[in-house]
């Protein structure tokens, strides 16, 4: 699946750049002739299309069935089919906000605000729901939250795992249960039947919803699925107000009857769920809560990846968080004792971990079983500025860059390499500064969290072995063998502590670009011979990152090191850095220490990563805007240090 700019996916749509791409797809913006506006087009991967026989009818499903949905708040299919070489894609509308589980990633929400995104959900899954359509992949990933007219607005997106009880073959083989572990009914761990529970399935799912809002946790979760299956089978969970004192013990009885052992106590429907959960706050709409409008043009301040796996709830298709789970289950289970429903899935689960977005952190002693456990934290003189020669001894864990000049932005005016958030290119002038020598390793963030001083929430992900759900070997944190890879699937503020933590910060922009190629106008940290396996940790043709199926150990590419020492500056993983993004900013041309926009909605990041299969990619001057809640497997980051100016020689 060659796709690049300027495909036509069909006469009237036309690719422009890729948003998302993952495993199981990937997801473009394009342009579309007739409805004369930018459109999204999700296409299946080929590995992933490879290993399932039923999944392009699948796909296929997905699309008819949000489209024969007429509710405003599903995502709107506008075609599907097959492209001349083989491809089956779906063109959707392309949506602007974020999801339910980024927006939780800042902190809970109020009931009221609960109510009013659990009434827009129930109107999408009651329209399902009358067209015999059972999402069952119901979450905060697959809720899409926008701003309209001052208020928020949700859409349920990701169908791919939806049942249409009006069809006459069922994909889902007999004994398995489809979704994500911590929202899937009780009723199926117990072994119930799919096609008698219904759309119960989906209501199930709807009240983990409204708790993880209302407390940020989970009502039923574990560190591995027999554990899920356990608190499930207890039909134990802790109440509402025992976590939020300020929700009253009206709460407590509305999840008793959401979560009542018996499906015949519970909410009838969609709507009866939501417009039970509304009498229980007032019906005014609550305010903003997926953040304020960027006060720059949309344009300066929305994502911009190019060629990037990237972390989006926006289409479905998402990398690193959980992902739709296909789990066996053994359907004659039907004891409700602990040790039954841990029997069921131990073989195939025992070390998985629980989802990124249930992650309440991890013991010192379940981390020091993955790295060294001496030096739990930084020697008294890591992290300090030495008091003599600055260049001559940096800490040990960092290179020295000396205050001049670099050329940022595009390496040469003309180039069909560059994108247009890196022209002009124009000289800058930067500060002494520290670098690190490579991207933070787990072993190095590992020490942080025993210090507790860093936390480990989400750096888990899902990925699915066979019909299992295993924590996703492209997520490095707790990996066996992986202490020195570069840690990903971090997000922003967790890289901000970090580098705190080593009294140090992550490098602006600028700062990154004079590290990476010096004082010329360099293409890539080595000079300019074009990006390839040999140089640097990238893909192959192949997408099979020369061999390796992720990162490589921090600092294993010898020739990917710029003209300072800095190793992995152009493969690896990208990298956070400590600007917010703004496509335009280069046209200010502030030419002295440059620290980028203000404020924004995203945050920029640097680097090429091991998911990266084209050269022009992994250049010094490519730049990439992501959510700062974002997790992505082909992310992490290196710290950096100020130099006082009278250490600098």
């Amino acid at each position: 699946m060659d796709l690049e700019p300027g495909i036509k996916v069909t006469d009237n749509v036309t690719l422009l750049r890729p948003i998302a791409d993952g495993a199981m797809g990937s997801v473009w913006v394009a342009t579309h002739a007739t409805l004369e506006t930018e459109v999204a087009v999700k296409f299946i991967g080929d590995s992933f299309g490879q290993s399932r026989d039923d999944a392009v009818e699948r796909f296929r499903r997905e699309a008819t069935a949000a489209a024969r949905i007429k509710s405003p708040h599903v995502v709107q299919m506008f075609d599907h089919g097959v492209m001349k070489d083989g491809t089956p894609y779906i063109v959707m509308e392309l949506l602007d906000g974020q999801s339910l589980y980024d927006q939780l990633e800042t902190g809970k929400l109020s009931a009221r605000e609960t109510a009013h995104i659990l009434g827009h959900v129930a109107r999408a899954l009651d329209q399902a729901h009358r067209e015999g359509i059972i999402h069952r992949d119901i979450k905060p990933h697959n809720i899409f939250l926008q701003q309209r007219h001052g208020e928020v607005f949700a859409k349920v997106l990701d169908f791919g795992a939806a049942k249409q009880t009006r069809l006459s073959r069922e994909l889902t083989e007999p004994g398995t249960i489809i979704g994500t572990p911590q929202y899937v009914s009780r009723d199926l761990i117990m072994g119930g039947d799919q096609k008698t529970l219904g759309f119960q399935i989906d209501l199930w799912a709807m009240s983990v919803v409204a708790y993880k809002c209302l407390t940020t946790r989970l009502p039923f979760d574990g560190e591995t699925i027999a554990k899920i299956c356990a608190a499930l089978a207890a039909a134990d969970f802790e109440r509402p107000s025992e976590i939020e004192p300020a929700l009253e013990p009206k709460f407590d009885r509305w999840f008793d009857r959401a979560f009542h052992i018996d499906p015949a106590q519970r909410f009838d429907s969609a709507v009866e769920l939501a417009q039970s959960f509304t009498e229980l706050v007032t019906t005014s709409a609550p305010r903003s809560i997926a953040g304020p409008e960027p006060a720059s043009d949309r344009s300066e301040t929305s994502p911009k990846p190019k060629g990037h796996a990237t972390v989006l709830g926006v289409l479905g298709v998402v990398a690193i968080a959980a992902v739709v789970a296909i789990v066996a289950f053994n359907r004659t289970a039907t004891s409700r004792t602990t040790s039954a429903i841990a029997t069921t899935t131990s073989a195939a689960s025992s070390s998985s971990s629980a989802s990124p977005s249930a992650s309440h952190g991890a013991s010192a002693s379940s981390i020091a079983h993955s790295v060294p456990p001496s030096d739990s934290r930084p020697s008294s003189s890591a992290g300090k500025s030495p008091r003599t020669t600055a260049a001559a001894t940096p800490p040990a864990d960092m290179v020295y860059v000396p205050a001049g000049t670099v050329w940022m932005g595009c390496h040469r005016d003309g180039s069909r390499e560059c994108d247009a958030d890196e022209q002009p290119g124009h000289e800058v002038r930067v500060s002494a500064f520290y670098i690190g020598r490579t991207e933070v390793s787990v072993v190095d963030y590992a020490r942080c969290v025993l210090d507790r001083d860093c936390g480990d929430e989400g750096l888990d992900g899902y990925a699915i072995t066979g019909t299992s759900l295993v924590v996703s070997t492209y997520c490095n944190w707790r990996q066996p063998k992986r202490e020195r890879h570069p840690l990903n699937c971090v997000s922003h503020a967790q890289a901000t502590r970090y580098c705190q933590w080593r009294d140090g910060r992550l490098p602006t922009e600028a700062e990154w670009e004079r590290a990476a190629r010096g004082d010329d106008r360099r293409r890539y940290p080595w000079g300019d011979e074009p990006a390839s396996c040999a140089l640097a940790v990238m893909a192959d043709d192949k997408g099979n990152g020369c061999g390796k199926n992720g990162t490589w150990p921090v600092g294993r590419k010898p020739r990917d090191i710029s003209p300072f020492g800095a190793m992995d500056m152009a493969g690896n993983v990208r990298e956070w850095v400590a600007d917010w993004y703004d496509k335009r900013y280069y046209r200010k041309k502030v030419v002295s220490d440059p620290h980028g926009p203000d404020h924004g909605a995203r945050r920029s990041a640097r680097g090429g990563g091991w998911g990266n299969t084209v050269s022009r990619f992994l250049r010094a001057s490519a730049r990439d805007a992501e959510h700062p809640n974002g997790r992505n497997m082909h992310l992490g980051f290196r710290c950096a240090k100020s130099v006082p100016k009278t250490e600098s020689p």
